[in-house]
């Protein structure tokens, strides 16, 4: 713990050995949880001044409320990252099989390849500095947002591997 406590005392830095150890929580959150929320924790420090002038019983159950906050967002976002692979390997799957069906000509893949950039330039566009975000991002608006995006992206995927068969 003393060696977390020093860690601490560093300047935040998102440097290539945090980033990659982020990597690492990927696979194994429970063994660099500790030391990401440790470097998360310092900048904290710097930048509140209300946690840095708190008890030091304060500040070290901030610290552990981050070492499980840091663990459960490597988790999410291992979940994320392989949802997001199923779901664009999906559209390449089901791409294939549309294409062993149906054989487009010359023109049929250029307008297919058109058509995808449209749709992954209207997705990303499409979130963009949208004003209608709340705090917590799970009002109805969201999650039709968040929905479509995941659908337009399925759709751009999809047409991109029709264009490229």
């Amino acid at each position: 713990m003393a060696e977390v406590l020093n860690k601490r005392s560093t300047p935040w830095r998102p440097t290539g050995k945090i980033l990659g150890l982020a990597l690492v929580g990927l696979v194994a959150p429970r063994f660099v949880a500790e030391t990401l929320a440790a470097h998360d924790h310092s900048h904290s420090l710097e930048r509140n001044q209300q946690l840095r002038e708190s008890t030091d019983e304060r500040r070290e159950e901030a610290f552990q409320e981050l070492v499980l906050v840091t663990a459960r967002r490597l988790r999410l976002l291992r979940r994320q990252l392989l949802t997001s692979f199923a779901w664009l390997g999906s559209s390449i799957l089901v791409a294939w099989v549309v294409g062993l069906l149906w054989h487009p000509s010359n023109a049929d893949f250029k307008l297919l390849a058109i058509l995808a950039v449209f749709v992954f330039a209207w997705a990303t566009l499409g979130r963009l500095g949208w004003a209608g975000q709340s705090i917590k991002g799970n009002t109805a608006p969201e999650r039709l947002d968040l929905r479509l995006f995941w659908c337009l992206y399925w759709v751009g995927m999809f047409m991109t591997t029709l264009a490229i068969q």
